[in-house]
């Protein structure tokens, strides 16, 4: 058995099988809720991620604005959470 943190090994499987972007979109969708107000949080639903874009449904048009304005902000906290260029874009649907 390896001596290594299960972490390490973690990263490298998923390098070896190129999901590394897939795993950290996955968790970029799961963080983004996590930046948010927890009163706007029942109102905002992650519907996918992918090539570096987080596609993200609200149910109210006024908090869609709010978060339109708030997208820059938001990109750059939920890169410095993961700790690397995740995500490049929010969309809004």
């Amino acid at each position: 058995m390896s001596d290594q943190p299960l972490s390490a090994i973690l990263q490298q499987f998923l390098e070896r099988n190129h999901r590394e972007e897939d795993f950290m979109e996955h968790a970029a969708a799961r963080e983004f809720i996590n930046l948010l107000p927890e009163e706007q949080r029942a109102q905002v639903k992650v519907v996918k991620t992918g090539q570096g874009v987080l596609w993200v449904k609200t149910t109210l048009a006024v908090l869609r604005f709010e978060l339109v304005n708030q997208r820059t902000t938001l990109v750059h906290q939920l890169n410095e959470k993961l700790g690397k260029p995740v995500i490049k874009e929010i969309r809004f649907l």
